[in-house]
């Protein structure tokens, strides 16, 4: 749910001129221990070594499922 309101926030707010890899470190840094682990996890390692894109593409299928 974090992801889908930081995406709503993003939309609304299209110029907040933060690059998406400093969005994506927040978002990450935001979350309980646990929910990092699971990030991690689904990352097959640190998920803040990933590629923007990975990135993005590894937290919209977690959003998903």
């Amino acid at each position: 749910k974090s992801w889908e309101r930081l995406q709503e926030n993003i939309w609304v707010c299209p110029h907040h001129g933060m690059e998406y890899w400093l969005v994506l470190q927040n978002f990450y840094e935001g979350l309980t221990p646990m929910s990092k682990g699971h990030v991690d996890a689904a990352a097959g390692g640190a998920f803040l070594s990933l590629t923007i894109e990975n990135a993005t593409t590894l937290i919209e299928k977690m959003v998903a499922n």
